[in-house]
């Protein structure tokens, strides 16, 4: 996995996990 790839996927883990605060 590339450097961009995994910085994506850590903001997509982190905007999953406000998502479930959220709710």
């Amino acid at each position: 996995m590339t450097k961009t790839n995994s910085q994506t996927l850590d903001h997509v883990t982190l905007a999953v996990l406000q998502n479930g605060l959220n709710q």
